[in-house]
């Protein structure tokens, strides 16, 4: 959890906490758990789009929609 820059068990509570509070949900292609940690891989090492697609193996266009939608939800929170 050092490449996102939270402890093991925060990380679990923070996605319960999305799923709980139905700001975010699994999908057949990805779940909350990776969306998550591509948003704070992102925000924690301030790292550009085309670094986090080689790391997450995604297009630039899915890191780019599940960034927003997590954003989106940390603002609903």
């Amino acid at each position: 959890m050092n490449m996102l820059r939270i402890n093991r068990d925060k990380f679990f509570w923070f996605c319960k906490l999305f799923r709980d509070c139905s700001l975010l949900e699994d999908t057949i292609h990805m779940c909350v758990e990776q969306q998550v940690a591509m948003f704070l891989n992102i925000v924690g090492h301030n790292l550009r789009n085309r670094l986090v697609v080689t790391n997450f193996d995604r297009s630039g266009e899915t890191v780019s929609r599940y960034f927003n939608k997590v954003l989106h939800a940390i603002g609903e929170l």
